[in-house]
């Protein structure tokens, strides 16, 4: 069996799900989205530890404290239409900084709140009765300095807890996959959201009866804060809807049967790809396909280039879109690409992650050296790079999906991380290639306009009006049970 089965088989062995409760906090939702990532990664000989938040490791933890109490989840509105978890990756858009996700919607619903959950912002801020979760982290965080200080013992205890009830199930996985799991680490980190999961809810509980929204709509549904609102909002009656803001993979395959109150109510997918793939713990008939609005508008504002573009004479231009698990290998794919196709008028572009930037010299040595032309910065974004070029190459990405909705031809590059595009291969929207001479061989087989472009398939139009319809349904929904 391959890491999926092998992954969802272990969880229903062992009742992961069922089992993993330490007082009133049934843990294991909380922690699957991270635990899964960081063991895939140590199953594919990446070693990336996903419960490490780089985001605050290096600032005085006292000072830290100060900043966040300082804003709250506070609000003078009552009974908003929506409540709107918004994502903390900020777009800036004539001089205020947009959350691309939620703001379009935000401004459909005049009556509604959005809560920022992440501790870091972007400001000026363009979204309208904004309100932050910073005051519940830092008093979470204050709970959980104080407990594992002053209440020693009891802390040790739920560490021991955690280890009672995945030790046995861990030393199984580690065995089926043939990984090591940093287990110590895995129960400390379950005992300090005990904490916070304790010091969270009654907040969070105040927080929704106070405001009492008729639907809840986030994104990234399987963050800390989201799963406690979901698992709230489902005692309190109110619907809860998540967007799909990226690929869905292997955390969005759950055991058949499995039961979930920390999911939320609907999921809203990009197309009906999407919600085939997804095997989740609600009912099929609330994965809704409905589009992405960001793509929608991206694919309108670029039009008139792509026409052009598609019009034109030139020569085949060639992107790499590069990602740090795979960079090192896709780097030096590429350097070797170019020296093959140069010979046949081909041009190439690396395009890095903005994580890449840093240090990417040090990182790819060969491609410093290799006088190709490298996008590390963001002056030129990903949608430049689709607008201006005709064949993509890559591992794995939403930023493939995308280009695919461009008309970019597509080829993906053979990697341990590649299974979620191999359906993509299979199904004909892009072609999978092992060595820069397939690739090469593969470019000039294309011919001009074959590969039209096949956003619907991935991306379904009318994002806005699809989502708002299926917001208003839920919302009179609400109002009738309330009344």
């Amino acid at each position: 069996m391959g890491f999926n089965e092998t992954f969802l088989a272990w969880e229903t062995e062992y009742d992961l799900f069922g089992r993993s409760v330490i007082g009133d906090f049934q843990f294991y939702p909380y922690i699957r989205r991270d635990f899964t990532n960081t063991v895939l990664s140590l199953y594919s000989r990446e070693d990336h530890d996903y419960f490490k938040d780089p985001g605050t490791e290096n600032e005085n933890r006292v000072k830290q404290f100060l900043r966040l109490i300082r804003r709250t989840e506070k609000t003078g509105i009552r009974n908003p239409d929506v409540l709107f978890l918004c994502h903390g990756r900020r777009v800036l858009e004539n001089g205020l900084y947009v959350c691309p996700f939620t703001d379009y919607l935000a401004d459909l619903y005049p009556n509604s709140v959005s809560l920022e959950r992440t501790h870091r912002h972007r400001e000026p801020a363009r979204t309208k009765n904004l309100v932050y979760a910073d005051r519940i982290w830092a008093l979470a965080f204050l709970y959980h300095v104080l407990f594992r200080t002053f209440r020693k013992k009891d802390y040790v205890n739920l560490i021991k807890q955690a280890e009672s009830i995945l030790g046995e199930p861990l030393a199984a996985l580690e065995e089926a996959l043939q990984v090591k799991i940093r287990k110590k680490a895995l129960y400390r980190r379950i005992a300090a959201l005990t904490c916070f999961y304790r010091s969270s809810r009654k907040r969070y509980v105040r927080f929704l009866k106070r405001l009492q929204p008729r639907v809840i709509v986030e994104v990234v549904g399987k963050s800390f804060e989201a799963k406690l609102i979901n698992e709230i909002a489902s005692e309190l009656s109110i619907p809860t809807v998540e967007l799909q803001h990226s690929i869905l993979t292997q955390n969005s395959l759950y055991p058949e049967g499995v039961k979930e109150r920390q999911f939320p109510d609907y999921l809203l997918t990009w197309s009906d790809y999407w919600s085939d793939f997804a095997r989740l713990p609600i009912p099929q008939d609330h994965v809704i396909a409905v589009g992405q609005n960001q793509f929608d508008c991206r694919l309108k504002k670029y039009a008139p280039v792509l026409a052009e573009k598609a019009a034109g004479k030139h020569g085949i231009r060639v992107a790499f879109l590069s990602g740090l698990v795979y960079g090192k290998e896709l780097s030096r794919f590429a350097v070797r690409f170019a020296e093959l196709a140069g010979k046949h008028g081909i041009s190439v572009v690396y395009k890095l992650h903005p994580v890449e930037f840093p240090d990417w010299r040090e990182q790819y040595p060969e491609l410093a050296v290799s006088g190709l032309t490298v996008v590390d910065t963001l002056e030129k974004g990903i949608y430049d790079i689709f607008a201006e070029n005709d064949v993509q190459v890559g591992v794995k990405s939403t930023a493939l999906y995308e280009g695919i909705g461009f008309g970019l031809s597509t080829f993906v590059m053979e990697h341990e991380m590649v299974d979620d595009m191999r359906r993509v291969c299979e199904e004909g929207y892009a072609s999978l290639v092992r060595t820069p001479e397939e690739l090469l061989q593969g470019i000039l087989n294309l011919k001009r306009g074959e590969n039209a472009a096949a956003a619907e398939h991935f991306w379904k139009s009318g994002a806005a009006e699809n989502t708002k319809n299926v917001i208003d349904g839920l919302i009179r929904q609400t109002e009738i049970q309330r009344t």
